[in-house]
């Protein structure tokens, strides 16, 4: 007996194989026989989500799709995700796959975590080649904060006009993250003042709100850094005399908060340029003495 493995072949493809035998001198049998056989439907699934992050209570949606397909006609998927994070609020096909009820049909269930949708186009017509949109989820985020995952089960398949069967054999994931939304900030001092010469330095201290916040980082700003400088810890450091706004921006939607800065330059002291003088009366004698301001 003999085998042999065919590579290289064309999916949703029919394909006859003719078997013959040969001898030493070269001699060929003419009516050996045949094989037919056409290759399945294929397509890799996968999950395009509308957002990969998400607010608690927030709706959102997500397509099933099929890349690299080939003569794809029908599918038979299911999907595995969390009850606890999302609630699933509609299942309908994808206007690129079809109309259910006029030029496709779609069967879906959503029990316990796993959603199951069948779906097949109806009437003579070709299926689908490359890129195919199938059905859209729509979910909404419960208030809980986490990783929540679509997952594609292994076992699901697609079919070809012939129903010609792929099944995957592998699970496909899907994750988005379900975060708590800051809803506000505020900067513990309004106003403050600094002196270039005895208070150079200040901090802010920004709050952000709600402390559930998923993202509670800030970003710091001066509107004139030549007067007063901010680092990203609030910390002030004042340059020279003036008025600068400083504010303070979550990096989660992007509230802000400012804080008015007024830096001085105080004076400290001071000084003589001369600080011994000898004048003569009788003469009439006189200087000048110039005065510095510390």
């Amino acid at each position: 007996a003999a085998s042999v493995e065919m590579t290289g072949l064309t999916t949703g493809t029919d394909y006859t194989f003719k078997v013959e035998a040969g001898d030493g001198a070269g001699n060929w049998t003419e009516n050996g026989p045949e094989a037919s056989l056409r290759t399945h439907a294929q397509a890799d699934l996968a999950i395009n989500f509308e957002k990969d992050r998400i607010y608690v209570n927030e709706q959102s949606s997500l397509t099933l799709k099929a890349s690299h397909a080939t003569n794809l006609y029908g599918f038979d998927v299911e999907i595995k995700y969390d009850p606890t994070l999302i609630e699933v609020t509609e299942i309908k096909l994808n206007d690129s796959f079809g109309v259910n009820g006029t030029t496709a049909n779609l069967f879906k269930t959503n029990q316990e975590g796993v959603i199951r949708v069948i779906g097949t186009r109806l009437g003579d017509v070709e299926g689908i080649t490359g890129e195919a949109e199938l059905v859209d989820i729509s979910y909404k985020a419960l208030d809980k904060e986490g990783k929540a995952s679509f997952t594609i089960l292994k076992g699901s398949s697609v079919s070809d006009t012939n129903d010609a069967l792929y099944v995957s054999n592998r699970d496909v994931l899907g994750e988005l993250a379900i975060a708590i939304p800051v809803e506000g900030i505020t900067i513990d001092q309004t106003a403050i003042t600094l002196d270039t010469s005895t208070n150079k330095e200040g901090t802010l201290v920004a709050s952000v709100y709600p402390d559930t916040a998923t993202n509670k980082e800030v970003t710091w700003s001066s509107s004139d850094s030549n007067i007063v400088k901010v680092d990203q810890t609030g910390k002030l450091t004042a340059i020279s005399a003036g008025t600068a706004t400083i504010t303070a921006v979550t990096n989660d939607r992007q509230f802000k908060a400012e804080s008015v800065v007024t830096v001085i330059s105080s004076v400290t002291g001071i000084e003589l340029d001369k600080t011994n003088i000898t004048l003569d009366a009788a003469s009439q004698e006189s200087t000048v003495i110039n005065a510095k301001v510390l």
